[in-house]
């Protein structure tokens, strides 16, 4: 009734890149070579002590208990090389200048501790009750520690009102609760400066040695940290019913959410004349409720074995930005003229691009009475909604 177990994960991927551009271009006459290499590490270690017990005829225990502890390293570094020496030689080396053309590291470590516990009655009803707690290292000394609880109830009624026929093979309800915590991406905390910057396409070639020593360049990076920021938070409440018939030839699930998230991690943008380009904030809350179903039908099944089944899944799914902290809308993507944006009181992700000046009562764009031309709106405006009325897949 008592099992204790440790696994330990290690996965790791190196990705090497060669951009080469051959002489010729008047920008760039004698050719350039860019190295490119990146590598991504993660180190998984989970214990997990499980009791699995019947505590008397009708009611049974099955918990765990345990610890995860989760590393990741990305290492991410670039070399330029100007001035191709030979045609065709695509190596590094082949080029008579190379400097260094930008590089990243970041570490991040999540230790978590976290227990579950199952307790199932008559083998029809179940309470699940779970909570973990995270300490992240990317998240200020005060708030890295945080936690969340969920709990789920079902019940099997076929079994628990005797209900099964040669119709209805199963029957079941359930109703649950979460909260999940997320941190934060590394070294965003903090306002941290950038070595030996890649200044004037290389040109001005950094590090830079001064008679027997060399000095290293450090340029203060454009985004501003958050040495308050706090765990994103998503909670979630789930209503379902499932139901098979005919033998599980026919079966269907629904189920209805709603789900909250607070404190999104989001970086929003500054003026550049404050000299940064933006600045790491955890504000806002967006909701996102709908149903989701899904239906199996098995019109072929035969004793060799072979069967014929079609699936169907249905979602629709509504967003609406609640609260966006002192701002009114938050930039998160696009190009001058057309973005993303998540404004208040509108679905998530609105299209921002350019428009025309519209009749307030029509909503018809107005013409310039001279020139016989659209008038453009000199703000942007919301121009569509990317959010799909529903989904739906076929599957055989």
């Amino acid at each position: 009734w008592l099992k204790a177990s440790y696994r330990v994960g290690f996965n790791s991927f190196t990705d090497r890149r060669l951009n080469v551009i051959a002489a010729g271009p008047a920008i760039l006459p004698l050719g350039e070579i860019i190295k490119d290499d990146i590598y991504r590490q993660e180190v998984d270690g989970l214990f997990n002590l499980n009791i699995t017990k019947d505590l008397s005829e009708k009611f049974t225990l099955n918990a765990n208990i345990g610890h995860n502890v989760n590393s990741r390293i990305t290492d991410r570094q670039s070399v330029l090389g100007t001035g191709i020496i030979t045609f065709g030689i695509h190596d590094i080396d082949n080029t008579s200048t190379q400097v260094t053309n930008g590089g990243t590291f970041s570490e991040r470590r999540l230790i978590g501790v976290y227990a579950e516990a199952t307790l199932g009655y008559n083998d029809y009803l179940f309470l699940n009750l779970a909570g973990r707690r995270d300490y992240s290292s990317t998240l200020p000394k005060e708030n890295r520690a945080y936690n969340y609880p969920a709990a789920s109830l079902s019940a099997i009624v076929t079994e628990m009102l005797n209900l099964k026929s040669s119709v209805l093979s199963m029957g079941k309800l359930r109703l649950s609760a979460a909260k999940v915590g997320n941190d934060a991406d590394p070294y965003l905390t903090q306002t941290v400066f950038n070595t030996n910057p890649p200044l004037g396409n290389g040109n001005l070639g950094t590090p830079f040695t001064l008679g027997n020593r060399t000095l290293n360049v450090l340029s203060l990076g454009d985004q501003i940290g958050n040495a308050k920021l706090k765990p994103e938070f998503t909670t979630e409440f789930e209503a379902g019913a499932e139901v098979q018939l005919f033998g599980g030839r026919v079966s269907a699930d629904v189920a209805v959410y709603n789900r909250r998230t607070n404190n999104q991690i989001v970086n929003v943008t500054t003026a550049p004349s404050t000299g940064f380009t933006s600045i790491i904030s955890d504000l806002g809350e967006i909701e996102n409720k709908g149903v989701e179903a899904a239906a199996t039908f098995i019109p072929l099944r035969l004793s060799n074995g072979l069967t014929w089944s079609m699936t169907h899944t249905y979602t629709r799914n509504r967003s609406l930005v609640k609260d966006m902290g002192d701002l009114d809308e938050v930039y998160i993507g696009g190009f001058t003229g057309l973005g993303l944006v998540h404004r208040e009181g509108l679905p998530f992700g609105q299209i921002l691009g350019t428009d025309y000046l519209r009749d307030p009562e029509t909503n018809m764009p107005l013409i310039n009475g001279e020139s016989g031309l659209l008038i453009d709106n000199p703000e942007d405006q919301i121009i569509g909604d990317p959010n799909p009325d529903f989904q739906w897949t076929m599957g055989n």
